[in-house]
């Protein structure tokens, strides 16, 4: 590979820990389930050529919670202005320079909840679409993190995107006749269905049964003191020049 994560001190811009978090979503109180999962890391001494960074866009940091995706089927839309990725391609962290051609997207991750039946994320370059990243069809169970099957491509300042998520909230009462079946002996309630009966209202939020719209960019070379705040593209961000907008429908 080309590119790496940098590990190291934080001055000069290496990650000096790892956080793992687990969220275990055990809706029908499943008794005695054992975790058998875990992580391996590698790492080495041969530095890349580059060092990767991270551009997250859509509604990274799920500013919409408690809002309701709508009834039936919607559609939420956040486009990230050309002004953010020219602000984002400033100097490269390999370099002293800026560079012309500003960097190479090697991964590109699609992420929604249970609800969503499709995502995608549009390039845009001079006011046309350049390239499209997508699932057509989303299964939350088998998606999760959903990396767009795609070669190398390359992001320029003044590039915008717009990343558009689909829900289809009578889904979540559909997949409980999916899920009842060998649930252990739980309460049986299925993706969408209360211990009262009836259907939930599905809303943005940070739970399994909550709905999220994001994307991730993996890139290379990653650009000098870029941080979470000044390498994101979101909903109500505070940097205005990468404050995305939103539209529902």
């Amino acid at each position: 590979p080309q590119a790496g994560l940098p590990l190291g001190p934080a001055a000069e811009g290496g990650y000096t820990f790892f956080l793992v978090q687990f969220h275990f979503d055990n809706r029908w109180r499943d008794e005695d389930v054992r975790d058998g999962s875990g992580v391996r890391i590698y790492f080495t001494s041969k530095l890349r050529e580059s060092d990767a960074g991270i551009f997250p866009m859509g509604d990274p940091l799920v500013q919409l919670g408690g809002v309701s995706v709508g009834e039936g089927l919607s559609r939420h839309a956040f486009a990230c202005p050309g002004s953010c990725s020219r602000q984002w391609l400033g100097t490269s962290a390999n370099d002293d320079e800026e560079e012309e051609g500003g960097v190479t997207v090697f991964r590109e991750a699609l992420h929604m909840h249970e609800t969503g039946t499709r995502i995608v994320n549009e390039h845009i370059r001079d006011g046309k679409v350049v390239r499209k990243g997508s699932a057509d069809y989303w299964d939350f169970l088998q998606s999760g993190l959903y990396e767009v099957p795609q070669g190398l491509f390359q992001v320029r300042a003044g590039d915008s995107f717009r990343t558009t998520c689909y829900y289809d909230a009578d889904k979540s009462i559909s997949l409980a006749s999916d899920y009842d079946e060998g649930s252990g002996g739980g309460t049986g309630n299925g993706y969408g269905i209360e211990k009262e009966g009836g259907p939930r209202t599905v809303k943005f939020g940070l739970g399994s049964r909550d709905e999220m719209c994001m994307v991730y960019l993996f890139y290379y070379p990653r650009r000098k003191g870029a941080s979470i705040l000044t390498s994101t593209c979101g909903y109500e961000w505070p940097l205005p020049n990468c404050r995305a907008s939103y539209e529902f429908a």
